[in-house]
């Protein structure tokens, strides 16, 4: 399995992943600073996974998307694929390493709390990560030790799809117009070969719109059998120069 396969595959990609898949799909240069850019702007929702349980105080959002004071806030174990509503503490995550991520730019955080993620309609607090000095240094964070910022794979290919340039249109491909006579003519006769070689009486219009109907049917095409008996008229008066129905609808 080649690694672009393998990604198609995976449900989530880092930013510097799906930087990688728009530059691509897009045919332009994107950095993982551009994919952050794009989720503060609203443009791209951003997620975060959750590679083990992390507890944190869940509730359901009221009408207004907002914290329902009067539902408790009960703890609960989440573990997995989070999205992350751009607002307070994620929203200020976001921002900070975007700018260190575009220019280097350090932005100061005197305090740092934990996000607010959705998952399932739930709206859960996360703990933040308060950082390490020392040895091994870790810069505090809003999202818990561990975790993965990220954006789903549907997203990215949606985003994809609404952004890519559209084609022109094929040459060879006549665009919608009404038929010729000479075009007309040719289906007609197309008709009348398939029929010949079903054994579909074309001298009964209406029996012959039935049976036709019925095998479009069988394909998944709805059609009216009475306009497809009228196409059989047509045919019958293309070739003997009469639309009488002589044997039509009063056999039936």
């Amino acid at each position: 399995m080649t690694g672009s396969i393998a990604r198609q595959l995976r449900k989530y990609l880092t930013p510097f992943e799906a930087a990688s898949e728009l530059s691509k799909a897009l045919g332009e240069r994107f950095e993982d600073a551009d994919v952050l850019r794009l989720g503060l702007d609203g443009h791209l929702r951003l997620s975060l996974y959750l590679p083990v349980p992390v507890k944190a105080a869940c509730y359901y959002p009221d009408k207004n998307g907002l914290v329902d004071s009067t539902r408790p806030r009960p703890q609960k174990e989440i573990v997995g694929l989070c999205d992350i509503p751009m607002v307070e503490f994620a929203r200020e995550e976001i921002e900070f390493r975007y700018q260190w991520a575009a220019s280097g730019n350090f932005v100061p955080r005197f305090s740092v709390s934990g996000a607010t993620v959705e998952q399932e309609g739930l709206l859960c607090s996360l703990p933040g990560d308060r950082g390490e000095t020392g040895l091994s240094p870790r810069v505090a964070s809003a999202f818990p030790q561990g975790t993965v910022l990220c954006v789903r794979r549907e997203v990215l290919d949606v985003f994809i799809a609404g952004k890519r340039p559209s084609r022109s249109p094929d040459p060879g491909i006549p665009k919608d117009r009404p038929l010729g006579t000479k075009e007309r003519t040719t289906l007609l006769l197309m008709i009348d070969a398939l029929a010949a070689e079903t054994n579909i009486d074309l001298g009964r219009a209406s029996k012959a719109g039935a049976i036709i109907a019925e095998m479009m049917r069988r394909r998944g095409h709805e059609y009216s059998e009475q306009a497809i008996a009228a196409h059989v008229r047509a045919l019958r008066k293309l070739l003997t120069g009469s639309d009488e129905d002589a044997k039509d609808d009063k056999e039936r």
